[in-house]
């Protein structure tokens, strides 16, 4: 089997890394194409993956529809050359109209309700679309549910456990408490009418938290004056070991919200719009508190109740514990049903 994976969010990276693995071990042959955005390219040679970068990020809407363009175009001479007997990706726009123009089948995966426009881009194009089980919304009978979170497809523990070693040979000591802070630089097409902290709360909510141990801060964007002191020394790949050790998450992240609530680790997400695996996360299993823009007073008094507490960690690794006893293995998920896909259609 041809399998034809694009990457456009170096979270996708992380998604695809182990079923792209599998998929290589079965003697498939697995083309990546990637866009250059933020470190996606960064985690690609990270792992060791040969891929083909056929667009980088652009700015504003415009842009954005113009890059499209150009990636598409792209895609379509390499899959052309390439052959593949199924295309798969994250988000999937690229996918899903390349797809349907060389009538190759296309597998989107993707969790992101509000996402408007690039769902109304890819939706009808695409042949499958796999979400979580918590997803809101119908999308009709194209429409696959997985009893997972994209988290799940490379936290799990079957894939990933946190290794104090890595944070030891950037001298953090696990043993203290220290927290993980995370903005974003909201220029993302789904990101336009969003917000999350502001600056003068980035600044507050850090500076309160430094009260309680030491601060790392992950940034897409440029940091305030103030707080550049507070930036992550750990390297994008091994992002994951900071966080598994982390006494607590605060961030405008969904993706980093979910990593960490996966993790055990209490999360506090705080943007705009929601998400359906974060609802669940927290009505559920109780393993995230998520906030408009408009509550980040709210955010404030839940986080220093957080600090405050003095069995933290034990009680989130407890509810994590229950929520893996009802999740599944999301990779091992994917690589079951591309496997029962290809025997449907009979791909060789």
């Amino acid at each position: 089997m041809r399998i034809l994976v694009d990457i456009v969010h170096p979270a996708d990276v992380h998604f695809f890394k182990y079923a792209i693995k599998e998929w290589q071990d079965k003697g498939y042959k697995v083309l990546i194409t990637a866009r250059d955005k933020d470190i996606a390219l960064q985690l690609l040679r990270a792992y060791k993956f040969q891929f083909k970068c056929i667009s980088s990020q652009a700015k504003g809407l415009w842009s954005m529809a113009c890059e499209l363009m150009v990636r598409n175009l792209r895609l379509l001479r390499i899959a052309q050359n390439f052959g593949p007997n199924v295309l798969v990706g994250f988000t999937g726009i690229s996918i899903a109209h390349i797809g349907k123009l060389l009538r190759k089948p296309s597998i989107v995966f993707y969790d992101t309700e509000f996402a408007w426009l690039s769902n109304a881009l890819t939706y009808p194009l695409a042949t499958l679309i796999c979400t979580p089980s918590c997803y809101n919304g119908q999308i009709g009978p194209k429409h696959i549910r997985f009893n997972g979170y994209k988290e799940l497809a490379y936290l799990h523990p079957h894939h990933f456990r946190p290794d104090p070693k890595v944070l030891q040979d950037s001298g953090i000591d696990i043993r203290t408490k220290f927290f993980v802070v995370r903005f974003v630089s909201w220029e993302a097409a789904h990101d336009r009418r969003e917000k999350g902290l502001s600056y003068e709360n980035k600044i507050r909510f850090v500076k309160e938290l430094s009260k309680y141990g030491r601060v790392f801060i992950s940034s897409e964007g440029d940091l305030p004056r103030e707080l550049s002191l507070y930036k992550s020394p750990i390297s994008v790949d091994k992002m994951h070991h900071l966080m598994g050790f982390a006494h607590l998450y605060i961030g405008e992240s969904a993706t980093m919200a979910s990593e960490c609530a996966v993790l055990g680790v209490p999360s506090i997400f705080i943007a705009t719009t929601g998400r359906g695996y974060l609802d669940e996360q927290q009505k559920k299993y109780g393993l995230t508190f998520n906030y408009s823009d408009n509550q980040q007073e709210e955010a404030f008094r839940r986080m220093i109740e957080l600090l405050e507490k003095k069995t933290l960690k034990q009680e989130w690794l407890k509810k994590r514990d229950k929520m893996l006893s009802e999740k599944i293995d999301v990779s091992e998920w994917t690589v079951q049903f591309l496997e029962k896909y290809r025997l449907k259609i009979k791909i060789d």
